[in-house]
This record gives C-alpha cells, structure tokens and sequence, in this order.
C-alpha cells in the first residue's frame, strides 16, 4: 500500500480529473448583478494492482471583499473547507478502483466585474503576484466563457 498526497496533480499509478458539470452548472445575470453557480466532478481512479491511499485536495472560492458573495457550498463527500478555502479528503482506493467528487457552489458579483479584471490585468505590468481577490475575478472570467 502507498500513501501520498495530491493537490490534483498527477501520479504513475492514479488517474485524476476535474471537470465543469455544465448540466449543474448555470449563468444568470439581471444586467447590475450575476449569479454563477458551478459544479464541478472530481474522480480518481487507481491504475495499480496495489491499494493505493492519498489526500486528495481542492478548493472552493474565499470571498474577500463584499463584491464578489460565495454561497451554497456543497461538497460531496461531505467535508469542510478552511479559511482559505481549501479541502481535503483522505481516500483509499482499492486495485483498479474509482472514486467520484462533487464540489458546488454559487458565485454572486457584480456584471461587470470580469471586464473590470481584464481592464485592471491590461494596465498592470509591475510582474507583482496577483492577491487572491484578482485570482478570484480571473476565475469567474473563465467560468462565464464556459458558460456562455
């Protein structure tokens, strides 16, 4: 038996993706506010002959100003993200075994806020690390394009 930890990486003997449920998923907007729900499924499947056990980690979006709200988060097996919106799950996975996760959760912002990253991206040439605020405005920015 292995133990190691993953952060949706890769490893020889486990296979692992995470996809948009675009069923589950929707796009809302009244023009001044949208409503972004997304759900996503994880599986990870053990290629190896071998039981095989890791700590799976993923996270949900941490809201850290009043624009941008993050509702409704369902995770499924049931676990509890940090306050930095990290979550982990210990997982055993028998020879030839596959496990599947569900994350959900509901995004509310203003409508122009993904313009408004990529105004703010076009006019910031300082290299300096994005904060997780702006890291969060480029994520919705792709989950609409998904959606739309």
């Amino acid at each position: 038996s292995e133990s190691f930890g993953m952060f949706l990486g890769v490893a020889d003997s486990v296979k692992l993706a995470r996809t948009l449920d675009k069923k589950q998923s929707a796009f809302v907007s009244d023009g001044k506010r949208t409503r972004l729900q997304a759900a996503y499924r994880v599986t990870v499947e053990n290629l190896s002959d071998k039981t095989v056990t890791l700590q799976l980690s993923d996270r949900v979006p941490v809201a850290e100003t009043d624009e941008v709200r993050v509702r409704n988060i369902r995770v499924l097996p049931e676990t509890r993200p940090d306050e930095k919106g990290l979550l982990r799950w210990d997982v055993s996975l028998a020879a030839k075994e596959s496990r599947e996760f569900h994350i959900e959760y509901i995004l509310e912002y203003p409508s122009d806020l993904p313009t408004r990253a990529a105004e703010q991206k076009a006019e910031s040439k300082t290299g300096v690390p994005a904060p997780a605020q702006a890291s969060l405005k480029k994520q919705i920015q792709q989950l609409e394009m998904q959606l739309h």
